[in-house]
């Protein structure tokens, strides 16, 4: 009798050992490893790249001793932006009566019309002549 019972507990403690074999284990782990991966991967680039924008009909904020002036110094267009990685020339129109001989010129502010909060600002501190 007691070995009988020694039997049914081994038959039974061999049947609840079975699990997955380590092949099948290891290919269930790589396929929910791209899985999650795949999902995350595609929920980053879309909140990460938002996408590309042309810029054009820049205006300029100028500082000049403590004062602020506005100007359209226009450079590209819309019927020609400027693309992503692109640069260009703006020059800005001061008046005389702006930019008369040992004012400073102390910190100048670029925007683009289309997209306002993509400027950038640039400390000078050069005198006028």
């Amino acid at each position: 009798m007691h070995n009988l019972l020694f039997q049914e507990i081994k038959l039974i403690s061999g049947i609840m050992r079975k699990g997955l074999s380590p092949l099948v284990a290891t290919v269930m782990l790589i396929a929910i490893t791209l899985g999650v991966s795949a999902l995350l991967g595609s929920w980053f680039t879309s909140t990460i790249i938002m996408g590309t924008i042309e810029l054009y009909n820049f205006s300029t904020l100028i500082k000049i001793n403590n004062t602020f002036y506005s100007n359209n110094t226009g450079g590209p267009d819309s019927t020609d932006p400027l693309n992503p990685g692109e640069q260009t020339i703006l020059i800005y129109y001061c008046s005389n009566s702006i930019c008369t001989a040992n004012k400073t010129v102390e910190k100048v502010r670029i925007s683009p019309y289309n997209c306002p909060q993509a400027w950038t600002e640039t400390n000078i501190g050069k005198s006028c002549t």
